[in-house]
């Protein structure tokens, strides 16, 4: 919408010159601008503002408004939480809300997320310097959902970026000298998408663990090796990183001398150092691809930027600047 500050302080278009930086749209800018001036007048506690209001209210209803800071629209997500199922819910998370204006799904806005994720309750602290009330973020059945889906996306994700490098070193078309060979990551001659899917979680969450807490889940999901690879049991060892009361609950309930904890002899240390070992070696893959391409970018942006000034394409003297 607006003209871009360029790195010399003069105001650039969206295609970097300098030629003719305005407004792409005159109207989208002018709508903009107004928004937020009145919005910020209407929560500004200025005399003027106030006077003004007082000898001219008319002029009050014709200022427009915040809606979405005073809670217009936030009802129905609201009442989804409160009242609907398990699939509402779900159907909120993917697809968002029904908006009967532009008559399709509207993604949820992040002032929404973050108000429904946690409840905000005072369990009677106080704080020491202000003596005001401390209220404790405490994780809503909405937020344990929230941050699971994005998870599990997050799994996804990974899952096919891990195939997609896997690709390029499996048929030789890393554009850089390198050491990484088929036989560094234990790749097979064929291999499909869903055969990176540990690996996925492995980066995503196991490799956080120590092998002794990892062989004690995998005892704990039923000495398994289908359930523990299996993303869906890890769902509840996710949440303790975000909800504190849940985490608390586990450390009050605790014995002050627990019994040694039982641990599996079905995962190998063996098993546990290729996924370690195939982790490092694929980070060291994503730095080198990172570091390649931002050199390359890098160079490509030089070219482009010799050939504007050779074909005059900012359309100024530049000597003048």
């Amino acid at each position: 919408m607006f003209p871009k500050l360029g790195k010399f302080g003069v105001y650039v278009d969206d295609k970097g010159r300098n030629k003719d930086p305005r407004f792409r749209s005159q109207k989208a800018g002018a709508k903009y601008v107004c928004k937020y001036i009145c919005k910020d007048l209407a929560y500004m506690k200025n005399d003027d503002v106030t006077y003004f209001y007082a000898k001219y209210p008319e002029f009050r209803n014709c200022c427009p408004k915040s809606y979405k800071s005073n809670n217009i629209g936030f009802a129905p997500v609201a009442r989804i939480v409160a009242n609907g199922t398990q699939k509402d819910i779900e159907d909120l998370i993917t697809k968002g809300v029904w908006s009967p204006l532009q008559q399709k799904y509207v993604k949820l806005w992040d002032s929404a997320i973050s108000r429904l994720m946690y409840y905000n309750i005072h369990f009677g602290l106080y704080s020491i310097k202000t003596r005001k009330k401390v209220y404790e973020r405490v994780l809503s059945n909405f937020g344990a959902k929230w941050l699971w889906f994005n998870f599990k996306q997050r799994v996804e994700r990974v899952t096919h970026k891990i195939y997609e490098r896997m690709l390029l070193v499996s048929h030789s078309k890393l554009k850089f000298k390198s050491d990484f060979t088929p036989n560094k990551f234990g790749l097979s001659s064929l291999f499909i998408r869903s055969d990176f899917k540990k690996q996925a979680l492995w980066h995503c969450l196991l490799k956080q663990f120590s092998p002794t807490q990892l062989k004690m889940f995998y005892y704990k999901f039923g000495d398994n090796k289908a359930n523990f690879w299996n993303v869906d049991f890890w769902e509840n060892v996710y949440y303790l990183r975000h909800d504190n009361i849940a985490l608390s609950d586990i450390l009050l309930t605790s014995s002050m001398f627990p019994d040694i904890p039982i641990i599996s002899d079905k995962l190998t240390f063996e098993e546990l150092n290729y996924y370690k070992d195939f982790e490092e070696n694929y980070c060291r893959l994503s730095r080198a691809l990172e570091e390649y391409n931002l050199y390359h970018y890098s160079k490509r942006g030089e070219a482009i930027e010799k050939a504007k000034h050779i074909q005059g394409a900012y359309g100024y003297d530049e000597k003048l600047c």
